[in-house]
């Protein structure tokens, strides 16, 4: 085997390694996404709606009702 065809396989060998690492820190980012903004909406919303109700009522001020969480499927293929 010629230093030619070495190099060409350790070049596509190569490609394909840095193809698959990118692909997957893709996935990977949307999952922590996903992660980080149902944690949000679960955890947090809740407690930033009580404290925006506490303030609004030492101000007297009136606040709409609080909004319902609603989780949206994306992935559903109805």
């Amino acid at each position: 085997m010629s230093g030619d065809w070495a190099l060409a396989i350790t070049a596509i060998i190569t490609l394909i390694g840095g193809l698959t690492l990118v692909v997957y820190r893709f996935i990977r980012d949307d999952q922590i996404t996903k992660a980080f903004v149902k944690s949000m909406a679960v955890n947090h919303l809740p407690h930033i709606y009580a404290c925006q109700t506490a303030i609004a009522e030492q101000v007297g001020a009136a606040l709409p009702p609080d909004p319902p969480i609603e989780f949206v499927d994306l992935e559903k293929k109805d």
